[in-house]
């Protein structure tokens, strides 16, 4: 008897225990459109995309199978007000912590490069994530290759491989990329030759300055495009040397010096292709590719989607994101069209896809630039690097040699830093 009273004892302590130890899950009560109250689970998200306005938000989530049948979402959005360098801090701590949301939606090209332009110079525009492939190998984000394996709506086969390869880490698919980009010259097609070779060196050798100035890379945000994948995060290295990016910054110089003085004819400059594309192609334009130094083109991965890997609901936040990814959601232009990018469809160009519908000849000079992308990356705060301490002195009149190379070698260590850091 007294064995079987020390046994039940025990039993009850490992159970005492045991719910002590059980995560309690957050739910929330809400009122059913015929008037009840309903309790359900709470799923939250962090939705760090200054586009993607509430009302535009809302009326996605409502379009989520058992939104406010099976589960409720609490969302947080966060813009540039004064106080996001705070939030972001905060947001940091409570994910080391092993809390934070369920589900992040991230922006990673306006925290770093787009911001960068829209707010006064001394408010930062901090990242919460500001190198997304070192996240994943620090464990921040769940793997989801199970979950996407029995996805309802987003179809793999469907989506951009090489856009989709950049989020995989060594235990699977932990970050989806919702939209991408990639820089083009659109310039009059009479003006047009080809170049000896597909590359910078073809290109600068062309005699054509439209294409000149696409080698260069005068423009704000290409500044390092050319090296295609800039950092090897599992050994903290960057691609590049500090020579080849000091050529790239004299290059930007010269290009700035040149259009300044009235050398380029107007209008043409290499810009983001979707921006471009969401205003139309005009019938005399023609894409020209501005190539990388593997002689194909750089594509920018500008919003993506990740499950906190402590998530209290990941199921219900992966369905969020594979929403988000289902072909009819991609051609909402509510949602999609203000954002920076292109969605990573493989459709082809003349369907309807964010708001953006293409004729066959423009269709035809987009997907064969699309086809060209051999290199895929985030924009990160090396970007915002370049772009706040090197690109603006290239630009600047009477900027020096030497007041560039010392620049190279201040950008260059500090991005080595970063690195280290992250």
């Amino acid at each position: 008897m007294k064995k079987l009273i020390v046994l039940m004892l025990t039993l009850a302590m490992l159970a005492l225990l045991g719910c002590q130890q059980r995560k309690e899950l957050p739910t929330t009560t809400i009122v059913t459109e015929q008037g009840e109250q309903k309790e359900l689970p709470l799923v939250t998200v962090t939705v760090d995309e200054p586009m993607w306005q509430s009302s535009n938000f809302l009326a996605f989530l409502r379009t989520v199978p058992g939104y406010d049948k099976e589960f409720h979402v609490e969302y947080e959005l966060i813009d540039m007000e004064p106080m996001r360098s705070y939030r972001m801090e905060n947001l940091r701590v409570e994910v080391m912590a092993g809390k934070g949301p369920d589900l992040f939606l991230v922006d990673c090209y306006f925290t770093t490069l787009g911001g960068y332009m829209m707010v006064d110079e001394d408010m930062e525009v901090k990242s919460l994530f500001p190198f997304p492939e070192q996240v994943m190998n620090n464990h921040i984000f769940l793997p989801l290759d199970e979950y996407i394996e029995n996805a309802q709506f987003m179809d793999m086969d469907q989506l951009m491989p090489q856009i989709m390869e950049v989020g995989r880490g060594e235990e699977g698919q932990m970050i989806l990329p919702l939209q991408y980009d990639f820089y083009a010259m659109a310039m009059d097609k009479d003006l047009y030759t080809e170049p000896p070779a597909p590359s910078r060196e073809g290109y600068l050798q062309s005699g054509n300055r439209y294409l000149e100035r696409a080698a260069l890379g005068d423009n704000i945000f290409g500044m390092l495009h050319y090296f295609g994948r800039d950092a090897d995060y599992a050994k903290e290295e960057l691609t590049f040397t500090e020579e080849e990016l000091l050529e790239i910054a004299l290059g930007v110089a010269e290009g700035s010096k040149k259009h300044g003085e009235g050398y380029y004819p107007e209008p043409a400059s290499p810009w983001f292709l979707g921006s471009h594309l969401q205003n139309g192609r005009k019938a005399d334009e023609v894409y020209v590719p501005v190539y990388n130094r593997d002689q194909g083109v750089t594509a920018f991965v500008t919003n993506f989607g990740a499950v906190n890997r402590n998530a209290n609901y990941p199921e219900y936040a992966f369905r969020i994101l594979d929403k988000l990814l289902d072909k009819g959601t991609q051609k909402n232009a509510t949602l999609y069209g203000w954002s920076e990018g292109l969605v990573p469809s493989t459709a082809q160009g003349t369907e309807n896809l964010q708001g953006i519908t293409m004729d066959p000849e423009t269709a035809r000079q987009f997907m064969d630039i699309r086809d060209k992308i051999n290199a895929v990356k985030f924009c990160t705060d090396m970007d915002r690097e370049a772009q706040s301490q090197l690109f603006m002195l290239c630009q600047k009149d009477g900027a020096t040699q030497d007041q560039i190379e010392k620049a190279v070698r201040d950008t260059y260590r500090t991005m080595q830093m970063m690195l280290a850091e992250s």
